[in-house]
């Protein structure tokens, strides 16, 4: 008996040690960004919780756009992190190797969002408003191709109101983008300026459906005006999705989708 309570007591003091030792056992407390301002936006200050690893380090940015930019092109904001270049050659994970940093003055960025106060603010709603305008116009599509196909009349009114909807929004989505992005012909990213463009464009096209749209049931609607109707209509549907596609790439890289 005195065998057993020895054997339990020793495994019994076994745990508590291997627990005390995990108790004791500092934490290790994540990485916090070396940067106080966005090497991208060098007038904005880093978000802690924007962050991604280069060269050994942590680097934060100001935003998920910022964050995006330097992972396309991390040596082009190099110079705004001050980082040894030892560790941004070959050594570095990620450096470029023997890659020439950007000249003194050219590494900052201009900053894109150049409405202030109560545009900005309004211009933050953008993200939001872009999803109606991509279900509506694609609604309208389907409701259209589902009538072409012999369905029943009262798709044309559905494909009416979702064509309302979707132009009103589509106007709506293209001005809070400038609020956003600011009032400017070309962005730094190709990216950015594709996306301006065409959701302006989608935008601006959405109208010219709108205008097309037929004012009486299909049956007593002119084939020649519907047939143009519709191919308008299809033409946006395939733009909103570009438009959309294109806004996606700039939060999550171009291969979101893959």
């Amino acid at each position: 008996m005195r065998v057993i309570e020895r054997r339990v007591g020793g495994r019994i003091a076994v745990l508590a040690c291997a627990l005390a030792a995990i108790v004791a056992a500092p934490v290790r407390a994540e990485s916090a960004p070396i940067n106080k301002m966005c090497p991208v936006l060098t007038d904005e200050e880093a978000d802690p919780a924007i962050t991604c690893e280069y060269a050994g380090h942590t680097i934060g940015f100001c935003c998920k756009r910022c964050l995006t930019k330097f992972q396309d092109h991390p040596e082009k904001y190099l110079a705004n992190l001050n980082l040894p270049v030892a560790e941004t050659g070959p050594a570095g994970a990620g450096g470029p190797a023997g890659g020439a940093l950007p000249a003194e003055g050219e590494a900052a960025e201009e900053h894109e969002h150049e409405a202030t106060g109560a545009i900005a603010w309004l211009g933050k709603f953008h993200p939001l408003v872009v999803h109606f305008p991509i279900a509506m116009l694609l609604g309208a599509a389907l409701a259209e191709i589902l009538l072409m196909a012999g369905g029943s009349a009262r798709l044309a009114d559905a494909a009416r109101f979702c064509l309302w909807f979707g132009v009103l929004s589509a106007v709506v989505a293209a001005v809070l983008g400038w609020f956003w992005a600011g009032f400017a012909l070309t962005d730094s990213r190709d990216l950015m300026t594709a996306h301006r463009w065409v959701g302006t464009g989608t935008a601006l096209w959405s109208l010219l459906v709108l205008i097309l749209a037929p004012r009486a049931a299909a049956e007593t609607d002119p084939p020649a005006r519907r047939g143009l109707y519709r191919a308008t209509l299809f033409v946006g549907a395939i733009a909103v999705s570009v438009a959309g596609f294109l806004g996606g790439a700039l939060v999550y890289g171009i291969d979101h989708l893959v």
